[in-house]
């Protein structure tokens, strides 16, 4: 069937309307605008450019999404919707619309578009369909920033003398491998007789932070194996005198433990 507007001026170029719908097909959402025009070469690169060129059904597809939003533009008499030109010959366009008195609903039967086609001279109103970004993903929102552990307490200093050089104690809290270049820098490292002696001069001059077998001070590390830490300490338990315990195992005992165990460790810094 071929229908064309009354007006049959040409135009050099499309004229796009201000009017829009937004539809969706196949998952996609565009918005549906219309041009004035005849079907020029500008309109025909146009129209080949759009999602239902060369797909009747897809045309279709539209053209029943769009129904009468836009109204009636071609034939107001007779009642036809933009047009989704989707394929052409060298005279004539075929296109798809809603018409306003074929496409109605009947008994056991839903409103469809209307097929038609018409001269390419002739002006027409169609379709132009522009793809609507889907959009942005929500942003993740960044993990938050980890806390920064306050550095390991250190203790006040007490002043002992070991042999003819004197020191000042003081202790870090954590654990082995937290401080190990502090730890095995000490003068009483690699050697448990003067990590004892080291302990018996401080003897419970900065207290019993440590508690793992009782009242403990300060431990005095003095040698790592893959699975523990050898330290001495200064030690009371049951009102008992204070007297010096160590390990020289190399399996575990209660004098050592894990190099991640938390403690408070013994520090010396020679005085000059």
């Amino acid at each position: 069937m071929t229908t064309s507007n009354p007006t049959a001026a040409a135009a050099s170029a499309p004229t796009a309307t201000a009017q829009a719908v937004t539809v969706t097909v196949d998952g996609k959402t565009y918005t549906i605008t219309t041009t004035n025009t005849a079907f020029t070469d500008a309109c025909a690169k146009q129209q080949m450019e759009m999602p239902w060129w060369g797909k009747k059904a897809v045309a279709e597809a539209f053209a029943a999404q769009l129904c009468a939003q836009l109204g009636y533009p071609n034939y107001p008499s007779s009642g036809q919707s933009p047009y989704f030109a989707f394929s052409r010959s060298q005279r004539d366009v075929a296109w798809v619309a809603w018409n306003k008195k074929r496409s109605v609903a009947t008994a056991g039967k839903p409103a469809v578009p209307f097929f038609g086609q018409g001269s390419i001279a002739t002006l027409a109103i169609f379709a132009v369909a522009t793809p609507v970004p889907p959009p942005p993903a929500a942003a993740v929102p960044s993990p938050p920033a980890p806390a920064v552990a306050a550095p390991p307490a250190e203790s006040k200093g007490v002043t002992i003398e070991v042999g003819t050089k004197k020191y000042i104690i003081t202790t870090v809290t954590g654990s082995f491998n937290q401080h190990s270049a502090k730890l095995q820098a000490n003068p009483w490292w690699g050697n448990i007789g003067v990590a004892t002696n080291f302990a018996e001069q401080l003897a419970a001059q900065l207290g019993f932070p440590n508690l793992q077998l009782g009242s403990q001070g300060p431990y005095f590390a003095f040698r790592l194996t893959p699975l523990s830490v050898g330290w001495v300490s200064w030690f009371k338990q049951n009102n008992m005198d204070g007297r010096v315990l160590h390990t020289d195992r190399e399996d575990v005992f209660p004098h050592q433990h894990g190099p991640n165990t938390a403690g408070v460790f013994a520090v010396a810094t020679p005085i000059p």
